[in-house]
């Protein structure tokens, strides 16, 4: 008995030092997923399943959303650590390349009402879903533990009316006013609800992998849905926001492509002769000149013009190619 329970919390412990570590430093472990773990759960059922732990459960599969995790208490909340919670998913290999992220502490509590909070929690979704723009979007709509408290308050009711409390942002963290009525347009109960609407996107990823200075075409890419939030404004959204762009950094096939990834090609190195529409109003002229600097598309570099021999900037707008305005 001595030796068995030695060996278990060692077990135990190097685990936790191993959570602890993935907590810290997320980027070592590689394309594992990160679970962020709720600090209360409300539990629907007599066993508490994944997905109630789970604020961003988008990243489960609908499989792994139903694994049972840990007995609901019947009486008394129950309290849980990070790592014991940890250590309760190793029950299910398909969750063995899964970091956790949360409070150190989880406490657990049996939901009394559970059929009037999903019923309520449904109602507001659907109302969600038909104010703009989120009517014009496919989303997704994530409550935390404090909204399912207040939630939980409402009476029997009929209809929800749902207001925005600030309409200027669509993504993210949203708080909202909700008003409850039953069946004679009484008043059930009212709530104020904060959760994270999430909206799905298709976003550029490589499909190939490249490396830094690779100037990007169509078949290197493809485009893929993920959910996106308030934070996540820096992806590619449009093919032509990144083909003939030149890659800032290497990446890897499945990697996301991000506006900070990408530089304009060079359009023109230092010794280049390189065609420059000049124009003035409605006139244009073509001109062979001499590139003096190295440029990217979009700046504006010195040319020396091959016949005059004149030094003058112009704009370059593609490969060899410029632009002057002529008195500019």
């Amino acid at each position: 008995m001595m030796n068995s329970t030695t060996k278990y919390f060692k077990k135990s412990t190097l685990f936790g030092v191993m959570i602890l570590i993935l907590i810290q430093f997320p980027v070592m472990a590689g394309l594992s997923r990160t679970l962020n773990i709720r600090p209360v759960v409300v539990s629907t059922s007599n066993k508490v399943k994944l997905k109630e732990f789970v604020i961003n459960d988008h990243l489960l599969t609908d499989k792994e959303k139903e694994f049972e995790i840990i007995e609901t208490p019947h009486d008394r909340d129950k309290v849980i650590s990070l790592i014991d919670f940890a250590y309760l998913l190793q029950q299910y290999e398909e969750m063995m390349d899964a970091k956790v992220s949360g409070p150190r502490k989880i406490r657990i509590k049996r939901n009394v009402n559970s059929e009037n909070l999903v019923k309520a929690k449904a109602a507001v979704v659907a109302e969600i879903k038909k104010i703009s723009p989120w009517d014009k979007w496919e989303i997704d709509v994530l409550f935390n533990s404090n909204d399912d408290t207040v939630l939980n308050r409402i009476k029997e009711f009929d209809t929800v009316e749902v207001m925005p409390y600030n309409n200027r942002t669509m993504l993210g963290n949203i708080q909202f006013r909700t008003t409850f009525l039953d069946r004679e347009g009484r008043n059930a109960g009212s709530a104020i609800v904060n959760p994270v609407i999430l909206k799905k996107q298709n976003v550029a990823v490589m499909d190939i992998g490249s490396k830094k200075g690779h100037v990007i075409k169509s078949s290197d890419i493809k485009m893929i849905p993920i959910w996106v939030g308030a934070n996540k404004k820096d992806y590619i959204v449009k093919p032509s926001q990144c083909v003939g762009r030149e890659l800032a950094k290497s990446l890897s096939a499945g990697d996301l492509i991000k506006s900070s990834d990408l530089m304009n090609p060079i359009c023109a190195r230092k010794g280049d002769l390189v065609w420059i529409v000049s124009k003035r109003g409605a006139l244009s002229v073509t001109l062979a000149g001499t590139a003096l600097e190295t440029g990217r598309k979009g700046d504006v570099i010195r040319f020396q013009n091959k016949s005059s021999k004149k030094v003058f900037s112009a704009k370059l707008v593609g490969e060899k190619k410029a632009e002057h305005q002529i008195g500019l």
